[in-house]
């Protein structure tokens, strides 16, 4: 590496930061972290601890088969960080122009960005690890070395997952393959049960980080071997999902983050069938052209309802629900373009009631089929995964109905607590899931307890409304 290009990417980066950042939104910028730490953090944590702390919760971290679900839904998350909405080396779309098109190694201008993310995996992996076996510990139920093992596992685990994504993003069809064979060991250590315990102890946990350490010195290679066209194309997909996130726009966020259709484009999506039926088979066509997008949601989905069917806790189906409400995202597109329709002048020479329910019959059919997985708990577990899926579904519906965000949530909204502006766009944006977690939990006493009066209300809520926000969908 040639000095002078050393020189002109630093100095390149210098410019650009002092023209995009000053000391006092620095200063700004480290108030708020500080605020939000203390604010949002801290109690999340101790919420987080308080709720596994208790006993039933005890009982599903020490379960035989606990280590297997844990170690596949890491591999579902590595395998999540090989999809391109996650490419670690991006920066600003101007500034990622510009230094593509520079001739200095790429590993020294998005070596910093690659550097954040696995600082951001690390801390989060490091503290789910640390939070789950210090209750272990503080409950006598684990030990100080398996809490230090596991941890190092963990970060050993985020630093693999940020070379799958470096790779990925070098290559798609490298990604794929990554992603492909994760999904596929995942789904190997949940049927086959293997002997995952090893990484909560120092043989297993030094084998992993070995690992780790060598696999991260390919970094740089891959780096310097990217197209600037896919860092180019990140970057501009990053900006659209900070854009997104920034207003609180579910359909702008969406948009950045969704996976781009390249197969199965010789496949008809609309065959001579009944229409209610090529409804359906388009959607599923067109959830079919994103595979690993559709197989990592269909993942989420199934471990949603494996969790409110084994523990069928108002906790673990409120969580049930917003997973299941993450894992349908891959089959809801047609509902999402029907909403968007219904806006405008009919133009598929059926009413906007007929068509948003014709596109929701795919999604309506993969939740039911899902659902039979809490057959494993009995009827007890199919009735709470079945209130889920019809939670989920409905919330769905309402959540692809709202509009954007209106003009007075983007306003600052001093309090005597401080400006709520941001918590209140935060809530405008979760109302999706935040709809299917509670219509769930709601529900959930009238499979429990046999309770129709609280069936039939928490319907007619929830109808109710569904009815207002599709009166006010223009």
């Amino acid at each position: 590496m040639a000095r002078s290009d050393r020189l002109a990417v630093r100095a390149t980066l210098r410019q650009w930061n002092k023209r995009s950042r000053r000391g006092s939104d620095i200063a700004y910028l480290v108030y708020i972290s500080i605020l939000v730490g203390a604010i949002v953090l801290v109690p999340l944590i101790r919420a987080a601890w308080l709720l596994l702390s208790e006993p039933a919760a005890i009982a599903v971290l020490t379960a035989p088969w606990f280590g297997d679900i844990a170690v596949a839904a890491s591999l579902v998350l590595m395998s999540a960080a090989c999809a391109p909405w996650a490419a670690p080396a991006v920066r600003r779309a101007f500034l990622a122009r510009v230094l593509s098109d520079a001739p200095a190694p790429f590993a020294l201008s998005f070596g910093a960005p690659v550097v954040r993310w696995w600082l951001v995996a690390v801390v989060a992996a490091g503290a789910v690890a640390a939070l789950a076996h210090g209750v272990l510990l503080s409950a006598s139920a684990g030990s100080g070395l398996a809490l230090v093992c596991a941890t190092v596992s963990a970060i050993a685990a985020a630093t693999l997952a940020t070379v799958c994504a470096v790779a990925a993003q070098r290559s798609a069809t490298v990604g794929n393959a990554l992603s492909v064979g994760l999904i596929a060991l995942a789904a190997t250590v949940v049927v086959f049960s293997p002997a995952v315990a090893a990484f909560s102890q120092p043989i297993g946990a030094m084998s992993l980080a070995v690992l780790a350490v060598i696999t991260a010195g390919w970094v740089p290679s891959l780096l310097n071997s990217t197209q600037p066209h896919a860092l180019l194309t990140a970057s501009v997909r990053r900006d659209a999902a900070v854009v997104g996130f920034t207003l609180m726009d579910a359909s702008v966020l969406g948009d950045a983050v969704r996976d781009v259709p390249r197969g199965r484009r010789r496949r008809s999506a609309v065959p001579r069938v009944p229409r209610w039926l090529a409804f359906a088979v388009s959607a599923a066509v067109g959830a079919a052209r994103t595979p690993l997008r559709l197989a990592r949601g269909l993942i989420v989905l199934a471990g949603g309802f494996a969790l409110a069917a084994a523990a069928p806790s108002a906790w673990t189906v409120g969580l049930a629900a917003a997973l299941v409400y993450l894992g349908i995202g891959a089959c809801m597109m047609g509902v999402e373009q029907a909403a968007l329709a219904v806006r405008t002048p009919a133009v598929y020479g059926v009413s906007d009631v007929t068509l948003l329910a014709n596109h929701a019959i795919f999604p309506a059919v993969v939740l039911a089929a899902a659902s039979l997985i809490g057959l494993a708990g009995g009827s007890t577990g199919l009735g709470v995964t079945l209130i889920a899926g019809v939670a989920v579904l409905v919330a769905r519906v309402f959540a692809a109905l709202t509009p954007p965000a209106p003009l007075e949530l983007l306003l600052p909204m001093p309090t005597p607590a401080g400006d709520v502006g941001a918590f209140l766009r935060l809530l405008w944006a979760l109302q999706g899931p935040i709809f299917a977690a509670a219509l769930s939990i709601a529900l959930l006493p009238a499979v429990l307890n046999a309770d129709l009066a609280r069936l039939v209300w928490a319907a007619a809520i929830a109808a109710a409304l569904l009815i207002a926000r599709w009166r006010t969908r223009s």
